[in-house]
């Protein structure tokens, strides 16, 4: 009897933070790090099955708050943008379809949201992101700080989820 693993590696581009830097009331910033590509994000989850059972990521993040006074919080205009892929060390084969919200999205208009859906792609031999091969979900985030934020340094926590 073969035994199945589902395993999960995340890889952050850089320091395992993604820093917007000293930034001013109503001011927008956008963080893509890597730059070495045609494309660009700030860090990326590779997930790899080798069960071929459908999987899931969520995202979600605490509100940012401020990082001497706690009560100060920033719950609006924070938003990740998710793009996804599986290299198979030939070819870069675009899983799109399984992003499930295209474009950027405020992580304050949903609580623990779904990014990601295997099995939605038309498989193509072992280009399958149900079985085998790293699938590689990139992101990207920005912020819009609000006009009457409270200067100082902010700080948050990004949890992803994955499920089979």
């Amino acid at each position: 009897m073969a035994s199945s693993s589902f395993g999960l590696t995340v890889t952050f581009i850089g320091d395992n933070s993604a820093n917007f830097g000293t930034m001013s009331p109503g001011e927008y910033k956008k963080i893509s790090t890597n730059n070495t590509n045609s494309y660009t994000y700030c860090n990326e989850l590779q997930v790899q099955s080798d069960v071929n059972n459908p999987w899931q990521v969520r995202i979600d993040a605490d509100p940012m708050t401020h990082s001497t006074r706690p009560s100060v919080q920033i719950t609006s205009g924070f938003r990740w943008f998710a793009t996804a892929g599986l290299y198979d060390t030939v070819s870069w084969n675009d899983f799109t379809a399984g992003i499930d919200k295209p474009g950027f999205n405020d992580f304050s208009s949903e609580r623990n949201s779904l990014v990601y859906t295997s099995g939605k792609c038309t498989p193509n031999d072992n280009k399958n992101d149900t079985l085998g091969g790293n699938t590689e979900i990139q992101f990207q985030y920005d912020v819009v700080m609000p006009s009457n934020a409270t200067a100082g340094d902010y700080s948050t926590t990004i949890t992803f989820t994955v499920t089979q």
